[in-house]
Formats: structure tokens, sequence, C-alpha cells
């Protein structure tokens, strides 16, 4: 007979992203994890006190994966290569997953408190990827055309490309004329 395998707190943080992909917050419940994974509720209990502190622990592995990776990826280039490396990162992440978490951020205060503080630390690099009087500006606007533009095209980045390469040729111009 096959020996069991366990399952660890990250196996039991993919299943709940996967499951929020798939079907938003709705979907994370004990229950559904635990049939997911093929483990009891029990094994659910020795990673995590409650439901509340596993999706406390879903949207920190969001923060990590959607924002402080892709920063982190961007700082290993020089100043003027940071933003070219960023979007590179940017492009590969989970998009569907982006969205289901802002979904959850309008029912959820857990998810809209992660939320804001993650639209936060992302504005606050694009600002410091800007130089000038109006930096703060220049990034609120580039990070609400990313924004804009991940809704209207939901998961198919590539269509965002273009407009943001535009968009970034424009926010230049304004840079070097303050």
């Amino acid at each position: 007979m096959k020996a069991r395998t366990t399952t660890t707190r990250e196996g039991w943080i993919a299943a709940g992203i996967a499951l929020l992909r798939e079907g938003g917050e709705d979907e994370l419940t004990i229950d559904r994890l635990a049939k997911r994974l093929r483990r009891t509720k029990g094994s659910f209990y020795h990673h995590f006190v409650d439901i509340d502190a596993f999706r406390a622990a879903l949207l920190e592995a969001w923060t990590t994966t959607h924002t402080l990776v892709p920063i982190e990826h961007a700082e290993s280039e020089s100043v003027r290569d940071r933003r070219a490396r960023l979007y590179d990162a940017v492009g590969k992440l989970d998009h569907r997953l982006e969205l289901a978490v802002r979904g959850w951020a309008t029912r959820s205060e857990l998810a809209r408190a992660a939320r804001e503080a993650v639209d936060e630390r992302r504005v606050a690099y694009l600002t410091g990827l800007w130089s000038g009087k109006r930096r703060k500006e220049l990034a609120e606007i580039e990070y609400a055309t990313f924004l804009g533009l991940l809704h209207r095209h939901g998961v198919d980045y590539v269509h965002n490309v273009k407009p943001m390469k535009t968009l970034l040729r424009a926010l230049e111009k304004l840079a070097d004329e303050g």
C-alpha cells in the first residue's frame, strides 16, 4: 500500500489560490480545500487556526508573489532598466488571481486591507522610478492605467503591452517638462 504524503502549509495555500482563481472567494472553504487536496479537516487545522487565518496567509502569499517578487526582480537591474524588468515580471503573473483578489476585496475587509496595502506598495515603487515634482502623480496614472487595462482585457496581458508603452512615453514627456 502506498504511503500517504502530507500536505504542507504551502500546499494548502496553493490549493486555495487555485480555488480562488477558478471560482472566487466563495470557494475558500475548509471543505472544498480538504476535498481538493484529499485531506481531512484535521490536516487543515494542523496548519491554520481557522479559515480566517488561512485567508490571511493566502493574501500574504498573493502579496509576495504579485508585488514583492516582481519588485525584487526589477531591483536587480540598474535604475534605467528597472521598469522594463518590472513589466517583464508582471507580464508573467497570474492575472486571473489578481482579478479574483480585487473582486474579493469588494466584499471582504481582510482582502480590501491587503489590496490597499499592495496598491500603496506598488505606487510607492513606481513613484521611485520617476523623477521630478510630478513623480507621485505619474506613478498614480501609470498604476491606474495598468489596473484599467487589466480589468478591460482580463488575463490576456498581451493587449496591455502596447497601450502601456504608449502611456509611458507620454508620461516621460510630462516628467521632462516638470
